[in-house]
């Protein structure tokens, strides 16, 4: 598993994670510490997809793409 990789990864879901929930947040009734924290337990849910997949070996590998493609 390659660390800067997953890194970057992180840092990307994150701040992808953080614009959506600023732009849906006041739809929603959330106020943006917790749409932080929302943000934030994302990215940690998608370090978690990806350090399993690195271990698991029924499931690719992260950053090969769909198997058979």
């Amino acid at each position: 598993m390659n660390i800067k990789d997953t890194a970057e990864r992180i840092v990307w879901t994150f701040v992808a994670a953080a614009c959506g929930s600023l732009a849906a947040g006041p739809l929603v009734g959330v106020s943006v510490w917790q749409g932080a924290a929302i943000a934030g337990l994302s990215a940690v849910a998608n370090f978690l997809t990806i350090f399993a997949r690195s271990r698991i070996d029924a499931l690719p590998d992260p950053g090969e793409g769909l198997p058979g493609t």
